[in-house]
């Protein structure tokens, strides 16, 4: 476990990037600039980062680990059928959003494409794990095929939801149930 003062250092710099994207795309926010709204030394940055992309990379590792934890818990406060399991799934994906909304609002193909294909890349990663090892429903087409459709397509939703100006609840219900609908659909061969 980090020291204390570590992590407190990090969610700083975090913060500071997060309060940047805000204000301007990812490929315009330089080290100098997170070191300056983060109040913190660039000594203190390199301490932790080799640049701006490694502080992405971690990023997006602490929420793969929040999407997991979320996943393993709900998944240990009931049984579920395989159709709960893949909702249980999209529920994670949404509260990862959620608690997370002011990274990845910005995180879109037209404001940051750098920071939203890293984390695509990783959501279609874990998403191809889940569908190779989750056999219970099996795909119609290729396991990569379906999830570039899942992954791209509600991830997209989920981005214009909120450009429409819908809240959480909306967009959770609305998301939900087009998930649910694509796992009842011909996409997937149930037993």
């Amino acid at each position: 476990m980090e020291d204390k003062r570590i992590i407190k250092t990090k969610r700083t710099i975090r913060n500071a990037f997060i309060s940047l994207l805000k204000k301007e795309p990812f490929e315009k926010i330089t080290v100098t600039e997170i070191c300056e709204v983060g109040e913190i030394s660039r000594i203190t940055f390199y301490n932790y980062y080799d640049d701006k992309y490694q502080l992405v990379e971690e990023m997006m590792e602490l929420y793969n680990k929040e999407a997991d934890d979320d996943y393993h818990e709900l998944m240990k406060k009931e049984q579920t059928s395989p159709l709960g399991g893949y909702l249980n799934l999209m529920v994670c994906i949404l509260n990862l959003y959620h608690n997370n909304l002011d990274f990845f609002r910005y995180a879109t193909p037209s404001t940051n494409p750098y920071l939203y294909s890293a984390f695509s890349q990783r959501i279609f990663r874990s998403t191809v794990s889940y569908l190779e090892r989750h056999t219970a429903l099996k795909t119609r087409f290729h396991v990569k095929q379906t999830a570039a459709l899942l992954c791209n397509g509600l991830w997209s939703m989920i981005n214009e939801s909120y450009s429409l100006g819908m809240d959480e609840k909306a967009v959770t219900k609305d998301a939900m149930t087009v998930f649910e609908a694509l796992l009842r659909s011909q996409l997937f061969l149930w037993p």
